[in-house]
């Protein structure tokens, strides 16, 4: 750190989240809650709206039911729920859903909103904290964003967060 950054505070935090170097990458943007996440869109199969779903009633709670596209079963996860930020409720046949893969794995995510396509600057290019279902830090021209790990939100068994558990231990009681 120089001088003038050990002297500033606030200098050497500014200069601890600067873009890092990178090769441009489009993404997908989309909302959940109050939060902009993004995918690769290499690993965005399509975008697509609500169809009926069958039921996965030994699932975990944001596993809101199984898709069938051509001749494969495909997990629904509401993003929202996975991340803490409402509780189950309805859907309409408009409510966006993201249809993404990579390699073998491959699931249907809830959203709330799909803001379109992006090409993000990382503003961190290591993993941040313990969050396990984010992979990065990004910003781009509208603000900040956090790049959804596809294989962590695919985990059919994850590990939970002490909320999760907690949460789930009183609707077993």
């Amino acid at each position: 750190m120089t001088d003038s950054m050990q002297s500033n505070p606030r200098q050497a935090k500014q200069a601890h989240i600067t873009p890092v170097a990178h090769k441009p990458q489009t993404m997908l943007a989309f909302q959940v809650g109050r939060v902009r996440l993004v995918l690769p869109l290499v690993q965005v199969q399509r975008v697509l709206f609500l169809p009926a779903l069958t039921p996965a009633p030994t699932a975990a709670p944001w596993v809101v039911g199984m898709m069938h596209i051509g001749h494969e079963a495909l997990p629904v996860v509401d993003l929202s729920l996975r991340l803490g930020y409402r509780t189950p409720c309805h859907y309409s046949v408009d409510t966006p859903l993201i249809l993404c893969r990579e390699g073998q794995r491959a699931g249907v995510f809830v959203v709330d909103e799909i803001d379109g396509l992006c090409r993000p600057t990382p503003l961190q290019s290591e993993r941040i904290g313990q969050e396990p279902l984010i992979a990065q830090l990004l910003e781009d021209e509208q603000g900040p964003l956090m790049m959804l790990d596809l294989e962590h939100a695919l985990n059919a068994n994850p590990p939970l967060r002490p909320i999760e558990a907690f949460l789930m231990s009183g609707e077993r009681a």
